[in-house]
Parts: structure tokens; C-alpha cells; sequence
């Protein structure tokens, strides 16, 4: 066989290769656009969130899965913080049967939380280097966590209103 009509052949199998894909291309754009089935995205929520604000009164919004809110333990190496469970008095109170005490364990190396813990005024580490983010009129800090002893979350000196509220933990290792 000539090798003009075998390049001519093996050409045409190949352009009608690439219509082929580039038609695929625009049928799958079109379906995303016409609000069908899109590529999954991490959005980092944090699962049964709705469940969690309605039993505990904290509202969990996302993380990278290696800080995690656990029932409360005597003698585990627990990041806890402690809220006045008083302010919202529809929450219920934890296995321990503490009202305003949560605790996060961390599943990896490093670990964080976003989070509205309202009402919160002091919090411990485990034996990791852990942060809260915490907000109080209008004024936000990072401070850093004691795993010996409680921190003080309150960063207004405010008597009338000392609670804070902790947006994130933050845990390294």
C-alpha cells in the first residue's frame, strides 16, 4: 500500500478520535451547566452539624477531620473547653452530665476547628501546642493554650460581659 492513503487513513481515525473527545468535553460542561452531576468539592462541613448545634448548643462549621468533638473523659488527653451551659438552657448536657464542657480529641498529627462556641471563658490543652481563635466586642485574638493549667478565654476585662466565644482550635503537634 502507498504510503499517502496509509497516512491518510491513519489521520482520519485520529480526527475523528479527537471529535469524538471534544465533543465529550461539551456534553459534560453542558450537563454541569444545565445543574447536572458537577466534580466533588471539599467544603471541609463537619458532619451532622445541625444535630450537634441542636443537642449542644455548638455550632460546628468545618474542619480537616482530625479535631473532632468526643464525650468528655476523666484522665484521656482531651483539648477542653468549658462555656457557660447556662446561657442556653435548651442545650443538654454531656454524657458526663455536665452542662457548657466540650471536648475535642485529635486524630492526626495536626488538627483544626471552626467553630461558635458562645459563651466560653476557659479552655485547656491536651499535650499538643493548641490555639483558640476567640471574639468578644468586636475585638478577635488567638491565644494560646496551657495543658498544665486552665486559660483564661476572657479578652475584654469586660465585668458585665466576660465570655468569649472561640471560633477555631488550631492543634500541632
Amino acid at each position: 500500500m502507498p504510503r499517502l492513503p496509509l497516512f491518510l487513513i491513519v489521520m482520519s481515525v485520529a480526527g475523528v478520535a479527537l471529535s469524538g473527545g471534544v465533543a465529550a468535553i461539551a456534553t459534560t460542561s453542558d450537563q454541569n451547566d444545565a445543574g447536572g452531576q458537577s466534580s466533588l468539592i471539599e467544603d471541609f462541613g463537619y458532619p451532622g452539624a445541625e444535630q450537634v448545634k441542636a443537642k449542644r448548643g455548638i455550632t460546628l462549621i468545618s474542619g480537616d477531620g482530625h479535631l473532632v468533638l468526643v464525650d468528655c473523659a476523666p484522665n484521656e488527653k482531651l483539648i477542653e473547653v468549658r462555656a457557660d451551659g447556662y446561657a442556653n438552657k435548651d442545650t443538654v448536657v454531656d454524657s458526663n452530665g455536665e452542662r457548657g464542657h466540650y471536648c475535642f480529641r485529635v486524630t492526626g498529627p495536626d488538627g483544626f476547628l471552626k467553630m461558635e462556641l458562645k459563651n466560653a471563658f476557659n479552655a485547656r490543652a491536651d499535650d499538643r501546642t493548641v490555639t483558640a481563635k476567640v471574639t468578644a466586642n468586636d475585638q478577635t485574638t488567638t491565644k494560646t493554650l496551657s495543658n498544665q493549667n486552665w486559660t483564661n478565654l476572657d479578652i475584654t476585662r469586660d465585668p458585665d460581659n466576660p465570655w468569649s466565644t472561640v471560633l477555631e482550635l488550631r492543634a500541632t503537634s
